[in-house]
């Protein structure tokens, strides 16, 4: 059985391809892939010209979060890039502009609620809220442009709230990553 010919052209740039997947198994980054394609042409691949920025960040121990500050962070899970993190103000600075994915989870034992916060405004659909004790957690994009700070914030009580570890689990972590 023969190939396509738009197969047996574009074998070149897919071994290519296959050959930075190996490259990336290997240990060696490589920049994601982006396949474009026209009604003319066959698939051909692009380099991603995004720049890479994450950071990941945990609370291990329980503390109190007063209304309107942030939620505080212990400890970096891995070395942040692009991101400058200000853990014990759960401030996370973004170097570069694009569109974020911010993934939170605050562990809580009563009516709580939390926002993600860009430069001190809330980000439109980042809120969760609990009238029990539980873990919440909330994925968000947040379009962003370089220099602007995200926080996690006690929006919901007055009195000072409680958020602690469960068991296996840490009491809060933030994993902020650029996607776009």
């Amino acid at each position: 059985m023969t190939d396509h010919p738009a197969d047996q052209a574009d074998s070149g740039s897919r071994r290519s391809a296959f050959a930075k997947i190996g490259a990336v198994a290997a240990g060696a980054w490589v920049a994601p892939q982006v396949l474009s394609t026209t009604a003319a042409s066959a698939q051909s691949v692009q380099p991603c010209t995004c720049p890479v920025a994450y950071a990941n960040a945990t609370l291990d121990n329980d503390t109190f979060v007063f209304l309107n500050t942030s939620v505080p962070f212990d400890s970096n899970l891995v070395t942040p890039v692009g991101i400058t993190v200000s853990l014990s103000l759960g401030q996370f600075a973004l170097a570069s502009a694009g569109i974020y994915r911010v993934t939170y989870s605050v562990a809580t034992g009563w009516d709580s609620a939390f926002t993600v916060m860009l430069d001190g405004l809330p980000v439109t659909g980042s809120g969760i809220t609990s009238s029990t004790a539980e873990r919440l957690t909330r994925v968000v994009l947040v379009n962003t442009s370089a220099g602007q700070t995200l926080t996690i914030r006690n929006t919901g009580r007055s009195v000072p709230l409680v958020i602690g570890a469960f068991p296996n689990s840490p009491a809060a972590s933030l994993l902020v990553e650029l996607v776009a």
